[in-house]
């Protein structure tokens, strides 16, 4: 069916209209005029009722076509409502496989002493104070990127990027035995946090202690320079077989005063 709205006045006054215009100048004794204007009435009065019929079947046609759009759209709500309640219980039982991990107290910090149990790590493992600095940040790296894939807390994982970054851009750095200094904090510090982290103690790990670091950097020093002089003194005792002294020998001995 053609949209009768659409439609144009028919030129009545062209030749192929001239029978129609005797009719009726032989039988209602009409001019040409007249005879236009009836014929022009006739047309009006079929494309209105064309028109009425036309905008009935629209609007039935409009109507149709919800009933379909609504009836499609139940289907997808009840389809995606059964989607999702099955992702929400897959969810679910993928959480109660999921290890849990506990958050910390963003006020806390770590403590100044650190007391370690023994470790019961793998032989097979090194531990960060044991990498070259190089080993370390790539272990970092992926470290980070293995937190991220299984979902830890975003504030404990913001906590770890601060944390590896202040110690990366420490002035620690800037001194001798400095990335020792920096791998040993890094290790006894991680081991620590996330060792209280499982006893509901967390505390903000990216705050560096600096009286721990300052501990630290002591004991290693402290090491370094006996490392120095242990040497020196074993070459002294291979070189020198009256060393030590006669008077502080393990087979001599000390005679009361007379």
């Amino acid at each position: 069916m053609a949209d009768p709205n659409l439609e144009t006045i028919p030129n009545y006054a062209g030749p192929e209209f001239d029978i129609i215009w005797e009719g009726f100048r032989c039988g209602y004794h009409e001019d040409d005029q007249q005879a236009i204007e009836r014929l022009l009435a006739a047309w009006q009065a079929d494309r209105a009722t064309r028109i009425t019929a036309w905008n009935t079947w629209k609007e039935a046609e409009a109507r149709a076509a919800k009933e379909v759009e609504e009836m499609c759209r139940a289907c997808e709500e009840e389809e995606e409502a059964a989607a999702n309640k099955e992702a929400v219980h897959e969810w679910r039982e993928e959480e109660k496989k999921r290890l849990k991990m506990n958050t910390f107290t963003p006020g806390l910090s770590i403590a100044d002493v650190l007391i370690h149990p023994p470790s019961q790590a793998s032989r097979n493992v090194l531990p960060d104070h044991e990498l070259s600095f190089s080993e370390f940040l790539k272990a970092k790296n992926c470290f980070l990127d293995y937190a991220k894939k299984t979902n830890w807390p975003v504030i404990n994982l913001n906590a770890l990027v601060k944390f590896f970054w202040f110690l990366e851009t420490h002035p620690s750095l800037q001194i001798p035995l400095r990335e020792k200094i920096i791998l040993t904090y890094t290790s006894r510090v991680c081991f620590d946090w996330h060792r209280e982290l499982k006893a509901g103690r967390g505390y903000n790990i990216s705050v560096i202690n600096s009286r721990l670091l300052d501990t630290i950097t002591q004991d290693i020093e402290g090491r370094q320079i006996q490392g120095k002089y242990l040497p020196s003194v074993l070459s002294l005792v291979r070189s020198n077989p009256t060393f030590p002294p006669p008077c502080f020998s393990s087979s001599s001995t000390l005679n009361p005063p007379s």
